[in-house]
C-alpha cells in the first residue's frame, strides 16, 4: 500500500523527484519551526526590554556635582571643558555648541541650553559615556545642579539582562506546556 501526502514515507517508486521533494518538504518543515521559534524569542526579547526602560532599569540616576564636574569656558577664543576645581574666573560658553573636539581627537563634547539650564555632554569613548552635566549661570556664576554618566553601559546593561529575563520566561513556559500535555485525560 502507497502513503500519500507530505509524509516522506515508504513508496515503492524511488526516483530522484520523489526523494528530491521528501528531504525539500523536511528542510522547509524544520527551517519553518525555526523561523517561528526564533520571532516568538525575539519578541519576547523585545517586551523584556520595554518593560526594563519603563521601569528605569538602565537609565543613570541623577549625582550630586563635586569638583571634578565639568563646565564649559572659552579660553584663547575656543571651548574647552573645565572642571569645577581648575575653573579660574575664564567666560563662560554662551551658545550651544555641537561636537566641540576635546585634547585628543576621539573625545569631543556637546552644549545645550534646555529651559535656562546649560546640559553639557561630554563623549570620552568609554563604556561610561556620555558624561552628563547639567549647570545654570547666574551672575556670571556657575551653579551646578547635577550630573550622570554610564548610559551606555545602561542600554548594554537591558538589553543582556532581556536576554536572560527572555531565556527564563521561555524555558518557564516551556516547563509548564510539558507538564500539560503529560496529565493524563479524564473523561
Amino acid at each position: 500500500m502507497n502513503k500519500v501526502g507530505n509524509d516522506c514515507g515508504y513508496s515503492p517508486l524511488f526516483n530522484f523527484f520523489y526523494i528530491f521533494k521528501c528531504i525539500i518538504f523536511l528542510i522547509m518543515k524544520s527551517v519553518i519551526s525555526f523561523f517561528k521559534k526564533f520571532i516568538i524569542f525575539m519578541l519576547i526579547w523585545i517586551i523584556a526590554m520595554v518593560i526594563q526602560i519603563a521601569f528605569g532599569i538602565g537609565k543613570p540616576k541623577p549625582r550630586t556635582p563635586n569638583e571634578f564636574f565639568n563646565i564649559c569656558v572659552i579660553k584663547n577664543e575656543k571651548p574647552i571643558n573645565l572642571t569645577l576645581k581648575e575653573y579660574k574666573g575664564e567666560p563662560l560658553c554662551d551658545t550651544p555648541l555641537n561636537n566641540v573636539p576635546m585634547n585628543n581627537p576621539i573625545f569631543h563634547f556637546h552644549l545645550d541650553n534646555i529651559d535656562n539650564e546649560w546640559e553639557m555632554t561630554t563623549f570620552t569613548d568609554s563604556m561610561a559615556d556620555p558624561f552628563v552635566y547639567r549647570y545654570k549661570i547666574e551672575n556670571h556664576q556657575v551653579i551646578p545642579l547635577w550630573y550622570h554618566f554610564g548610559g551606555n553601559s545602561g542600554k548594554m546593561s537591558v538589553v543582556v539582562f532581556g536576554f536572560f529575563m527572555t531565556l527564563i520566561l521561555l524555558s518557564a513556559v516551556k516547563m509548564v506546556r510539558n507538564r500539560l500535555n503529560n496529565q493524563p485525560k479524564n473523561h
